[in-house]
């Protein structure tokens, strides 16, 4: 918008007729522009108000900048006990493989073959149990036995192999053997050929074998080692039980183990050692009636239990 000013609505007070005044109204009018542009004022106005606000965003950055900046600085010289390191680690799960376990288990009076992964030759007495794995992939072979069990280990000086038995632990290279835990009581192992060391899980204690060593334990504890035919003791294997002057007490046991059978004393017996061999293919009925005519002892079957009587 223009705004027209005359001479005459522009200063009143210089309309005197005084010749100064006169004079200064003529010098005023020469110096004062004919027209006020009142748009230009407002682009101007708009141009500097627009550059005030560049001005100002600049400013507000500059501070924004000055304030991360001091953050930075606060953590960077953050003493080191109060700074929090995080740490992610990516890793890959490795799923660990477990071990396959074989079980045997022999029904009561048989006698079951066993062949091992690394060639080892295991014939299970009478009611045995054999848990071992399905390959030997660790630093030793080992193998768990409750029962009897006459065991040819294949020779494998970079890998013993170790027989967890009854409170015990047989540990070879390459030999044959007999092992018997079916009871913690009267555990024996008898050495065909080799050398083992035996070991008991209660106080550690070890025994080196040689040929026609027999070692019994019980209870976890070493009991004896002493001297025999070994090969008497793995006569089952013929299912045949082989008497060499043993005691009454430790036949019926091996019998009862045998046929599944449970003993009763009436009364205390005689240790009598006996002689001979028993057939034990034959009914439990007939192999006790044997025994009794040996020992000279009343023994009957009822019911799967032995009573024995002087």
């Amino acid at each position: 918008m223009i705004i027209e000013m005359n001479n005459e609505n522009f200063f009143n007070p210089l309309s005197d007729t005084n010749e100064e005044d006169i004079k200064l109204k003529s010098y005023l009018l020469k110096c004062l522009p004919k027209d006020v542009d009142t748009d230009k004022i407002k682009l101007s106005t708009f141009h500097k108000i627009k550059k005030n606000r560049q001005v100002s965003r600049m400013h507000k950055a500059f501070i924004a900048f000055l304030a991360v900046a001091a953050c930075a600085c606060f953590f960077i010289f953050l003493p080191r006990e109060q700074t929090v390191a995080i740490e992610v680690v990516k890793t890959r799960a490795v799923a660990k493989q477990v071990p396959v376990y074989h079980v045997v288990m022999v029904p009561t009076a048989q006698i079951k073959k066993v062949m091992l992964p690394d060639g080892t030759q295991v014939m299970l007495n009478s009611r045995s149990k054999l848990r071992y794995p399905e390959k030997f992939d660790s630093r030793t072979r080992e193998v768990y036995l409750q029962g009897e069990a006459y065991l040819e280990v294949a020779h494998n000086k970079e890998k013993p192999f170790i027989v967890h038995a009854n409170d015990f632990n047989i540990q070879v290279l390459g030999t044959k053997f007999n092992v018997n835990s079916y009871n913690r009581e009267s555990a024996f192992v008898a050495l065909v050929d080799g050398s083992v060391q035996v070991t008991t899980d209660k106080n550690l204690n070890k025994v080196m074998m040689k040929p026609n060593n027999l070692l019994r334990l019980r209870d976890g504890n070493i009991d004896e080692l002493v001297h025999t035919q070994a090969t008497d003791y793995i006569s089952w294997l013929d299912k045949k039980l082989k008497l060499n002057g043993d005691k009454i007490d430790r036949i019926m046991t091996n019998l009862a183990n045998y046929y599944d059978l449970e003993i009763v004393y009436k009364k205390p017996i005689p240790q009598i050692g006996l002689y001979g061999k028993l057939e034990l293919k034959a009914e439990p009925q007939k192999v006790l009636e044997a025994v009794s005519q040996l020992s000279g002892l009343s023994i009957t079957m009822e019911n799967k239990k032995i009573y024995i009587t002087y």
